[in-house]
């Protein structure tokens, strides 16, 4: 027999593969794709514009560094507060929202301020740099732990595969296309990317409190049914056979959700005129 506890490891080309499929086949991998990618949009912005056309005229090179350093420095510092708040699903979205929000702020201001009167604020443009390293923290703490939530099953390290895939991604097509683009330019961009990212984390959960009430339904239908035969009842075990599931891990496991997650396998559950009838797409 096989030996379980040495098993083959994946090439790269497997977990490549299986990146791609979880993106195709996950409705919730391409939803929490666009905060990611406007993660790496706005670090991007404040590397490739703020350090080079405002601070270093109004700082002086010598003091890039310094105001570079504020952004993982905020970053440590927000993950505290963050992990007290993340502990519930409904926290981790309203971290995600609150990560794309302190985004906004800097794109606001890419977009309502000239480079003047940006270079004007001097010392207290680090005010923006707070902002992008609380944007960070959310990134590296809430976001994480969100896909934790949402794929807690082997699929997990291909949802992570996909986080930095797309954030890092990002910033190498945005320190291209910055290029070519004004400050407004750039400011609108990280607007509109700011806008999609509130509601893609937002349909996200939709899909995933829709998955896990599926998965709870039929998992108590599966506990609790009763098929009539000549004994009454079927035991619960022949219940999930007879629907096609072999234990209750499977269930929670499986995605379910018609019209909204695009993961329908093979054992699905349906109700129909004969009962509960396992469905094979």
């Amino acid at each position: 027999p096989p030996v379980k506890d040495n098993p083959v490891p994946k090439s790269n080309f497997d977990n490549l593969a299986a990146t791609g499929r979880l993106f195709i086949a996950s409705a919730i991998v391409r939803y929490m794709a666009v905060f990611q990618i406007y993660f790496g949009l706005s670090l991007t912005f404040a590397d490739f514009y703020l350090n080079t056309e405002i601070v270093t005229p109004s700082l002086g090179l010598e003091n890039v560094g310094w105001m570079a350093a504020i952004i993982p420095s905020a970053s440590v510092i927000a993950s505290i507060p963050l992990s007290a708040t993340g502990t519930t699903p409904t926290g981790k979205k309203y971290g995600l929202w609150m990560g794309s929000s302190v985004f906004l702020v800097v794109a606001i201001a890419a977009v309502a301020m000239s480079p003047s009167a940006l270079k004007d604020l001097r010392w207290e443009i680090a005010v923006f740099y707070v902002l992008l390293g609380v944007g960070r923290a959310v990134f590296e703490t809430t976001n994480k732990a969100a896909l934790v939530d949402f794929f807690p099953d082997e699929r997990a390290a291909a949802a992570f595969s996909n986080n930095y895939a797309w954030s890092g991604f990002s910033p190498a097509v945005a320190f291209i296309i910055y290029t070519y683009m004004s400050q407004v330019a750039m400011g609108v961009l990280l607007l509109i990317v700011g806008a999609l990212s509130i509601v893609a984390v937002a349909r996200a959960y939709a899909v995933w409190y829709a998955r896990e009430e599926d998965s709870r339904q039929r998992k108590a239908m599966i506990d609790s049914l009763a098929l009539g035969n000549d004994n009454g009842k079927f035991e619960k075990e022949e219940a999930k056979k007879r629907i096609g599931i072999a234990d209750d891990s499977s269930v929670v496991k499986d995605e379910h959700v018609y019209g909204e997650d695009d993961e329908i396998e093979l054992g699905s559950v349906a109700i129909g005129a004969e009962g509960v009838i396992p469905v094979h797409v």
